[in-house]
């Protein structure tokens, strides 16, 4: 499952919230937070990758 048009799509509402606060911290914070999990996201996916690639070898 690919999740990350559903992140940065959140990410993308976050920051435009915090950007109607008027302060960049916020959305700073976002911006970071989000590229975080997009990151955790991306190793997740690899990972179920080569889980799978290994699954098929074994069997």
């Amino acid at each position: 499952m690919d999740l990350t048009s559903y992140v940065s799509n959140h990410g993308r509402e976050f920051a435009k919230h915090a950007e109607a606060g008027g302060d960049d911290a916020p959305c700073t914070l976002v911006q970071h937070l989000t590229g975080s999990l997009e990151s955790g996201i991306r190793t997740t996916q690899r990972v179920k990758q080569t889980t799978r690639r290994l699954t098929r070898r074994v069997r």
